[in-house]
């Protein structure tokens, strides 16, 4: 399967509009149209699972929104702007970020958390 028909599997269920996959080492490997984040709000997500406290303070930039940081633990992190969210997942080689727009935290999550769980069973 290629990293595009992850993104569209990501999407299909509707509780996430757009989603992204990218590498750790900053690499985009696909995603969704017009969601295509800096390499700088890349590397700060990377850098927040390391250092939670960076995020915690300011955010997480993502396609030039900043969204407010929720919680998160060493693979995954939530966080909200307005009346939209988006829900991170890490592997071992890459992470997942999945966007939804209303109230479907949950249903985001665990989506994200289920294609995270898959990645890394096969190896990423």
């Amino acid at each position: 399967m290629s990293w595009v028909e992850y993104i569209s599997n990501l999407t299909a269920s509707g509780d996430l509009d757009k989603a992204g996959i990218y590498g750790l080492d900053g690499s985009q490997w696909a995603a969704s149209p017009g969601f295509s984040p800096s390499a700088e709000e890349i590397n700060a997500v990377i850098a927040g699972f390391n250092n939670v406290s960076s995020v915690q303070a300011n955010g997480v930039h993502w396609a030039g929104i900043k969204y407010i940081y929720l919680q998160s633990d060493d693979s995954q992190m939530q966080v909200k702007y307005k009346e939209e969210g988006l829900s991170i997942a890490k592997c071992k080689t890459c992470f997942l970020v999945g966007h939804y727009q209303g109230n479907k935290p949950g249903p985001a999550r665990k989506v994200i958390e289920s294609m995270k769980d898959y990645l890394a069973g096969s190896g990423y």
